[in-house]
């Protein structure tokens, strides 16, 4: 589906933002194993979140869903050998391991580019251990049962191995340990696994970057309400500075060990402010700059931050962005094509990327590429437009925020349906 969108008034400036899509699938995994009932409140129902949810159902989970409520326990066994993981590198890289410990035949099915996202860490543990591990075109064929013991891997490709490690290796009867090669990317994804494997009862000790992992532990039922996503409250610190209108966060967690609430101190450095107020947080901008953002830790803010850089005075500098190119999309790539229909220089220089301020001039129709985060970046930055902008393919926000275009008409932005051919 395309859409076209235009601004003309912030009618309602008040957000209140979807559940987090990272504690949201670390929440289903781990109460999905426990033999006793949990429950799960304030879950983000979108399609990745989705997969995982039937991924465990497959697993012999049984659950109930009232509205964002969620019941579940484990009352069976493995009832399904061909688990679809949608577009989801969390359901695929967090169950693998997991699935893994079965001696039987897995089949995991993906689409879009899912399958070429890279796998090759879980490959060399399955080699290792001298079982089948088999990557198709769309489809990866398993058979364990995987082993505990040691462990080594490359922390600097995605945290999503380790977490899915982390899961699945209590559950082994040898201990393990599991050491992490630096450079740490987006350590504070794994510090999100901790915690709600710590909920459940799981012990693991951590030394610097090695990972102490008892076997034949059990996961208890936990009682969880799913926080607010900080990686989503990017696109409304962008929508403030591309319109300089008063945004009000309603449900931001301040203490929140998400990663991506680095956009609260990014934004302030830009120039941005903060206030606390009874009804939530109140982001204001005169005229922001540009600044140095490294993205080791938060790679998914990449989209909304390249977007807003280009209305900040100067030149905005931005490190360690080569686990953008491993995402749904080359998201580096991708933004530099996209902002360059909107006369902005992006300059890619490997690890480095470097952002100006230009003058917006709307050229052309823009491309979500099939990624969530381009399509929501992309469509926030149109609204700086005085015309009407086409976004294609942009169901892709349904990945994991599908109420995003609702919230936008709420807000006063004109959302048009499907555009007609001639119009791409």
């Amino acid at each position: 589906m395309n859409r076209s969108i235009s601004f003309h008034e912030l009618k309602d400036n008040h957000i209140l933002l979807p559940s987090s899509k990272s504690l949201s699938h670390r929440a289903l995994i781990c109460a999905s194993l426990s033999e006793e009932e949990s429950k799960i409140s304030n879950l983000v129902i979108n399609n990745d979140t989705l997969a995982t949810l039937h991924a465990m159902e497959g697993l012999g989970m049984k659950y109930e869903l009232d509205g964002n409520n969620l019941t579940l326990r484990k009352s069976g066994y493995l009832s399904n050998r061909e688990i679809d993981c949608g577009e989801s590198g969390s359901t695929l890289r967090f169950l693998i391991p997991l699935f893994g410990l079965l001696d039987e035949d897995i089949t995991f099915v993906g689409h879009g580019k899912l399958m070429q996202r890279p796998l090759g860490i879980y490959q060399e543990i399955f080699n290792k251990q001298n079982l089948k591990f088999e990557l198709h075109d769309n489809r990866l064929d398993i058979h364990g049962p995987l082993k505990g013991g040691y462990f080594e891997v490359d922390g600097n490709v995605s945290s999503q191995f380790i977490s899915g490690l982390l899961m699945a290796l209590p559950f082994c009867k040898e201990d393990s340990i599991l050491v992490i090669k630096k450079p740490f990317a987006s350590k504070s994804y794994v510090e999100l696994t901790l915690d709600v494997l710590k909920m459940s009862g799981i012990e693991i000790e951590v030394e610097d970057n090695t990972f102490k992992i008892k076997g034949k532990q059990k996961y208890h039922s936990i009682n969880y309400e799913v926080e607010a996503d900080a990686s989503q409250s990017a696109f409304f610190f962008e929508m403030c500075g591309v319109l300089k209108k008063d945004i009000l966060i309603q449900n931001l967690n301040p203490n929140s060990h998400q990663g991506d609430s680095v956009i609260c101190k990014l934004f302030e450095e830009m120039g941005g402010k903060i206030n606390k107020t009874n009804d939530g947080y109140l982001i204001s901008c005169d005229t922001l700059h540009g600044i140095n953002i490294d993205l080791e830790d938060c790679p998914d803010l990449g989209p909304s931050l390249f977007a807003l850089a280009s209305v900040c005075e100067g030149v905005t500098t931005f490190t360690h962005i080569n686990r953008l190119r491993i995402k749904e999309s080359d998201r580096v790539a991708c933004m530099q094509e996209e902002l360059s229909k909107l006369n902005i220089q992006v300059e890619d220089k490997g690890d480095i990327a470097k952002v100006y301020k230009g003058e917006l001039n709307y050229k052309a129709p823009l491309d979500s590429h099939n990624d969530h985060r381009i399509a929501m970046a992309m469509s926030i930055l149109a609204l700086a437009l005085n015309e009407e902008v086409v976004i294609k393919d942009s169901e892709a926000v349904n990945k994991s925020y599908p109420t995003f275009y609702e919230e936008l008409e709420r807000m006063g932005v004109k959302v048009n349906g499907t555009i007609s051919q001639s119009n791409n």
